[in-house]
Order: structure tokens, then C-alpha cells, then sequence
């Protein structure tokens, strides 16, 4: 019997929930901006927004 093999990098911090919402042009321009400003990816960035928000 075959093992399933494991798709991705290896992480200690598994992320196993999807969220999706949608935001606007000038939303989605500014979060642009900042990852590449900040050599992020957009995930990168609202999940740091996220923690930022609902943490502080």
C-alpha cells in the first residue's frame, strides 16, 4: 500500500484553514504595495494584519 506523500514545505506551523474575502481595487493595490514593499506575499501580509488587529 502506497503512503500519501506530503504536498509543500515543511512547517511547524501548520496552516490548515482557509479565509477568503473580498475587498476592492484601491484594498487590493494598497496590500500589493506593501508585500512587495516589504518582500511579503499577500497571505503573509493579513495574516501579520490579522494578528495585529484581533491580538493588540
Amino acid at each position: 500500500m502506497e503512503e500519501k506523500k506530503k504536498i509543500g514545505r515543511p512547517t511547524d506551523s501548520v496552516k490548515n484553514h482557509e479565509v477568503k474575502a473580498r475587498i476592492d481595487d484601491d484594498l487590493f493595490n494598497d496590500l500589493v504595495i506593501y508585500a512587495k514593499k516589504n518582500h511579503l506575499n499577500n497571505a503573509q501580509v493579513i495574516r501579520l494584519a490579522l494578528i495585529k488587529l484581533i491580538r493588540s
